[in-house]
């Protein structure tokens, strides 16, 4: 307040003076007699004329000045007048966003818009007519809403709008959605302005997907349909197009009760080599177009691989690094990996070229680690790495030849992909990807295994009540294999004790990583009630949660798979403590 009251002052003494320095001008110009201004509140007219020469001895009388300018006057000329009677200032429905329509003025001077109107666009989910009915809602929608294929609204390239498919019609069923039928849908025309790709992003919170055809309402001309969500929850379509091409973009419920609002987006664009984005024509694109980087600068690929090696006998030996692909439908590729020293543990790993496959979800690989005679799986993974990529580790291995088995996971698929072999040798005090522990010997019993695992303490099966593992510290155990569930019997003192429980990962940094992501509940005596539960109240997504005023008693504690991947397998330990 006091800052204030100094501002005030401040103001008030700037006022009086140039109140003073007007006051002082005015009695210069005045002749001597004295001059009026205009009254508080209103808006003066023109500027006054001229004075007389300077030569007369009197000098000439000022010229008058205009008249002031008020609302109603007829003439847009007030502080704040957006229009006066039938002076609109140039303004019209149209230019104001409506389609069509009589824009009039307020008494107040401002617009009255109710005499414009739109047409109801009938997919946007606005109701742009204001009639109080939106999209199908409106008798104007009535056809559209039938027929999707009747006049599709037309979408600029590139562009972004949003819409419902609620209400519409459900006649097209694109190839990957319910084959029993999909639901409604809404249907855009696009021209291309641009010869290459057509990239096309639907965000929807409703089960939707994407189909684009040549011919609306032919659906032996659909170039492409996807429904499964990318890593950020979008729809993703690419289909080569020519510039000036019509296509036609479908959105549609993946079954007939699936509908709501959504956004998307279109864009088309020329395929150039070095943008990151592997195109039909292209092998492999990296991001740039050096040469010798396993993509060359005109987007080919540079193998290591020699074909046929789809079988033990043909292996390629593993050198770092190695480039492949998997090149058509049913392709295989096995590599061969020296192990000179044991135990070890092998861990290979596939990557993208660096056109961000993994992580898009576009690159799915299904990795196997076969034993010395070429046939006995060891390890197997399909998304343990990146994304869609595979890690997979096999350990306690003895020196020897083993081989790695590289396939697409979907049946069909195909791309180009890096293979990362590690051999680490237990014992030697460095705990690798692949290991759980390494305690710099192979002794057992120590709680680190002569293969570099965690010693369990559990004993399966464990997962109910009734079959509980004691707690003992320290506590190694594993959720494995998947949909596995631990339960854990803690007796407790009572008679208001707290029972705190806590997942750790023994040093493995996988709750630091986010790599080890659990759910923890607290039951009671019954074996049954959850008292208190957690899934991420820990370091990185592992857990921690407590009960407090237990009387004595015996409890529980159930481990389970958090829920960002309820498949998930993964050692793990607990801390309980009691208070």
């Amino acid at each position: 307040m006091r800052a204030f009251k100094k501002r005030a002052a401040a103001l008030s003494s700037s006022a009086i003076a140039f109140v003073l320095a007007a006051a002082a001008a005015l009695g210069a110009c005045s002749d001597g007699e004295p001059q009026k201004l205009p009254p508080a509140g209103t808006i003066s007219g023109g500027t006054g004329g001229a004075g007389g020469g300077s030569t007369s001895s009197a000098g000439g009388g000022a010229g008058a000045g205009g008249t002031a300018g008020t609302c109603g006057d007829g003439t847009v000329n007030a502080f704040g007048e957006t229009c006066d009677g039938a002076d609109l200032g140039g303004a019209t429905c149209e230019s104001l966003g409506f389609n069509a329509g009589s824009l009039a003025c307020l008494p107040s001077c401002a617009f009255d818009t109710s005499g414009c109107s739109s047409a109801e666009e009938c997919t946007d989910g606005i109701d742009n007519d204001k009639d109080g009915q939106a999209d199908c809602l409106d008798n104007e929608c009535a056809a559209a809403c039938a027929d999707a294929c009747a006049d599709p609204p037309a979408l600029s390239d590139p562009a972004v709008a949003d819409g419902d498919t609620s209400g519409h019609a459900a006649k097209l069923n694109p190839s990957c959605l319910n084959i029993n039928g999909s639901g409604p849908e809404v249907v855009y025309k696009i021209a291309a302005a641009q010869a290459g790709m057509l990239d096309i992003k639907l965000v929807s919170s409703a089960d939707l997907g994407l189909s684009v055809r040549k011919a609306c309402d032919d659906p032996a001309s659909e170039l492409s349909c996807v429904d499964n969500a990318s890593p950020d929850g979008s729809i993703r379509v690419s289909v080569p197009v020519a510039a000036g091409e019509m296509l036609f973009i479908v959105v549609d419920g993946f079954s007939p009760a699936d509908d709501g609002p959504y956004s998307i987006s279109a864009k088309s664009r020329p395929i150039s080599c070095g943008d990151a984005i592997t195109d039909p024509t292209e092998e492999c694109d990296d991001g740039d177009t050096d040469s010798g980087d396993g993509c060359s600068g005109a987007c080919k690929l540079e193998p290591t691989e020699t074909e046929p090696n789809d079988s033990s006998g043909q292996a390629d030996a593993h050198v770092d690094p190695f480039f492949a692909s998997i090149g058509f439908a049913g392709d295989v590729d096995v590599v061969s990996v020296a192990i000179d020293a044991g135990p070890s543990t092998l861990t290979a790993t596939t990557y993208d070229l660096g056109d961000g496959a993994c992580a898009g979800d576009m690159l799915d690989s299904f990795l196997e680690i076969l034993g010395p005679n070429g046939s006995l799986v060891l390890a197997s993974d399909s998304n343990g790495g990146e994304g869609l990529c595979a890690r997979a580790s096999a350990v306690g291995l003895a020196p020897g030849t083993y081989f790695v088995r590289v396939s697409a996971e979907e049946p069909g698929g195909q791309f180009p992909y890096v293979l990362s072999v590690m051999k680490e040798l237990c014992g030697n005090g460095v705990q690798g990807a692949g290991e759980q522990c390494d305690d710099g010997g192979t002794a057992p019993g120590d709680g680190c295994s002569p293969i570099c695992q965690l010693e369990t303490t559990e004993t399966e099966p464990n997962g109910a009540s009734a079959q509980a593992d004691p707690y003992i510290e320290p506590w190694v155990a594993a959720i494995s294999p998947s949909g596995d569930i631990d339960v854990i019997a803690v007796d407790v003192p009572g008679p208001s004790s707290l029972l705190s429980a806590q997942t750790i990962d023994h040093g493995t940094g996988a709750c630091a990583a986010g790599s080890l992501d659990n759910i923890l509940e607290i039951l009671g005596t019954d074996g049954s009630t959850v008292l208190a539960s957690d899934d991420d109240n820990g370091e990185g997504y592992c857990a921690f949660t407590a009960a407090a005023g237990l009387s004595a008693g015996k409890y529980f504690v159930r481990v389970k798979a958090g829920p960002l991947d309820p498949s998930a397998t993964f050692p793990y330990g607990i801390s309980i403590t009691l208070q």
